[in-house]
Formats: structure tokens, sequence, C-alpha cells
């Protein structure tokens, strides 16, 4: 029987201690974030230069009358600032995937390398199916944690600081709203991020059990054809793909309902802010440059984090496979790998 890996008191604790943990267990994670980090830094900086620009360019054909000519040389740092938003929001993406790559060769080699080393019997109790879905199906998992859940992290954290404290240089009002109404948003993603936990968790719990059930199928079925047993194990096979299917359902429920109130709670913060931008506009005490520029970046503030919440679901299969693997890695081995490979030896020097 596969053992109930499930855990309530110290669930988030040990889910936080993973994520430290797989941070810290690769040179190629951490190059990757240095790496991530620059590319986000980049990012906010074109970001808040593309709005301010785009607002310029807005408010003086409508507001000035200005030409064709007159705005083509913003027209063209906005298209060069374009271009290289894209570049460099292409350039985040692959850099994630390159290191993601890198870490799961790394970490599949790491659990590959322990379990050959392991003593015999060591593990005795653990189910064949259920390591061989850790070491294929638990590592792949991880791809959606590195390359994108970690670097959209990163996003999260420098765009929303950046557009803030250019916003607060046009607007202070504005400012306030926004730096309320992210927090909620952050609030309600560890709240709903909780339930997300025990529910994947639970349903990588079932597709371990599934895997293993099926491998000790296979691998038994010349026995069970020799007894006529095969055609009974459908019944077992078909309950335990059921109990999978329900918690796939539960956890697909859950994303959408945080997606839900993720984008309910950046549509009424961005609503807040055109509100109080028409209001000043109104009375004359802000003007349109201004207006717009907080206008367009007020939806690029909520856009990193509504990513993130959407992303931690992505990855949160990944994080459920890293306990399970961690958890076989941190057996201690009886064998000990050599330093350095020990030659053969040479037959032409051999006596008899």
């Amino acid at each position: 029987m596969a053992r109930d890996r499930t855990r309530a008191p110290g669930a988030s604790r040990q889910a936080r201690d993973t994520q430290r943990r797989l941070a810290r267990s690769s040179r190629v994670a951490r190059k990757h974030l240095v790496v991530t980090v620059g590319l986000g830094l980049l990012q906010a900086g074109l970001i808040i230069a593309q709005a301010t620009l785009l607002a310029k360019v807005i408010a003086g054909v409508f507001m000035d009358g200005k030409s064709f000519a007159d705005v083509a040389p913003l027209l063209a740092w906005l298209a060069v600032i374009s271009v290289g938003r894209g570049l460099a929001a292409a350039g985040f993406e692959s850099a994630g995937r390159f290191g993601a790559a890198r870490v799961m060769s790394e970490l599949r080699e790491r659990l590959s390398r322990h379990l050959l080393l392991n003593r015999p019997g060591a593990l005795q109790d653990e189910q064949s199916g259920d390591l061989v879905s850790s070491a294929i199906d638990g590592v792949a998992a991880l791809e959606n944690y590195f390359a994108r859940y970690l670097p959209q992290m990163v996003l999260a954290g420098i765009v929303p600081v950046a557009v803030l404290a250019w916003v607060v240089q046009y607007n202070w009002e504005s400012a306030v709203i926004l730096a309320v109404t992210a927090p909620l948003i952050i609030v309600f993603m560890v709240l709903i991020g909780l339930l997300t936990e025990q529910r994947t968790r639970k349903r990588w719990e079932r597709m371990s059990r599934l895997s293993s059930h099926f491998l000790d199928l296979v691998g038994g079925l010349a026995t069970l054809r020799a007894n006529s047993q095969a055609y009974s194990q459908a019944g077992s096979i078909q309950a335990v793909g059921e109990e999978y299917r329900r918690e796939t359902m539960g956890a697909l429920r859950v994303g959408f309902l945080s997606s839900l109130v993720l984008e309910l709670m950046a549509m009424i913060g961005v609503a807040m802010v055109a509100t109080a931008i028409g209001i000043q506009l109104a009375n004359g005490h802000l003007e349109l440059v201004a207006g717009l520029t907080v206008l367009l970046l007020a939806p690029e503030l909520y856009m990193p984090l509504r990513q993130l919440g959407a992303q931690f679901h992505a990855s949160a299969d990944g994080m459920a496979a890293a306990e399970r693997i961690f958890e076989v890695i941190d057996q201690p081995v009886a064998v000990t790998a050599p330093a350095e490979p020990v030659p053969a030896p040479d037959p032409a020097r051999w006596s008899v």
C-alpha cells in the first residue's frame, strides 16, 4: 500500500521549505534567477516608457492639435520601445525555459543517482510505480515552476513597485488607490493558494497511486492471465482513475475561481483609478498627459500579479512532486560514490 503523505498543519511550511530548497539546490537555478531579474528590470522600464510616450502622443494630437509630422519622432521611439518590450518578453520566457530544462536534467540525475546508490531493501516500502512517476512525471511537472512561476514571481515583485513609483509623481490619489488594491490581490492569492496546495497534493497522490497500481498490474500481468484474473482488475483501475478525475476537477474549479477573483479585483482597481482621474480632469485639477499616463499604467501594475496567480496553479503539480522527490533524496545511502572513477585493471599485467 502506498503511504499516506497528507500533511495538514505543516503543509504550508513544508511547501515554503521546498521552494527554498529548489532555489538553492542548483547553481543553474541561481544563475537563472539573476538573468530573470535583469530582464524583469528591463521590462519594467520599457512598460513605463511605452505608457508615457503613448500618453504624450494622444494628448498632443487631441489637445494641442499636433500633426503627424510633429509626433513622428515620438511614434518612432514608441515603435522601438514596443519592439524592445516584445524582445525582452521573449528573452524572459526563453531564459526561463532554458533554465528549467537544465534544472530538470540536474534534478533527474540526482534522483536517479540516489536510487542507484541506495542500499538494497531501503526502498522496499516504496512502490516502484510511485518512484517511476516521481522520476518522470514529477520532474517534468517542475518545468512550469522554473520556466513560468519563478520568473513571474520576480516580475510581480519588480513591475508593480516601479509603476507605483512612477505614478506617484503624476497623481498621488491614484497611487494610493493602486497601493491599497494591489496588496488585496496578493492576500486573495495567498488564501486561494492554501486551498489549491491541499487539493493539488491530493491530486498528485491519486496520480502516483494510479501509476503504481497500473505498473504493478503490468508487471504481474502474466501471473494474472495464468490464473484468469486479468479482466477482474479492470474495476480497480477504473476506481482509481475515477478518484483521480474527481481530484483533477476539484483543482480546476479552484483554479477558475481564483482567476475570477483576481480579474475582479484588478477590474475594480482600474475602475477606481479611472473614476478618480475622470473627476480630476473634469475639475481641471489634472493634465491630460498625466491622467492618460496613470490610466495606461494601472492595468500594467495588476497584470504581473494576475499572471502570477495563473502560473501558481500551473506550477502546483511541480511543487507537490518536488516534495515527494526530496523525500526520496533525503533517505541515506549505503554506497558511497568515489570522487574519481577507478580505472579498470590492465590485463597485460596479470600474472599466473
